[in-house]
């Protein structure tokens, strides 16, 4: 589940994504390293990347400064 705030220009992703690895601790956007079906996880970042806002808001890690279009590239890129 992802909240979308458009005064704010802000989406809160919870777990959709990560910046900060809660096994490893390492930094940087990435996939949250929980889920059932990770290719389902990754598809479901395109209901964020289209968004208008410039935080993107993870439950783990630091928040994300720059568009939902580039969080999610980045978490792509993570996942290989």
């Amino acid at each position: 589940m992802a909240v979308y705030s458009p005064v704010a220009r802000a989406v809160f992703v919870g777990d959709a994504l990560t910046t900060r690895n809660v096994l490893t601790g390492r930094a940087g956007a990435a996939p949250a390293p929980f889920t059932d079906d990770p290719a389902q996880a990754l598809a479901s970042l395109d209901r964020i990347a289209g968004l208008d806002a410039e935080w993107v808001l993870p439950g783990h890690g630091t928040p994300w400064h720059g568009s939902p279009q580039a969080a999610v590239d980045a978490v792509r890129a993570a996942a290989g």
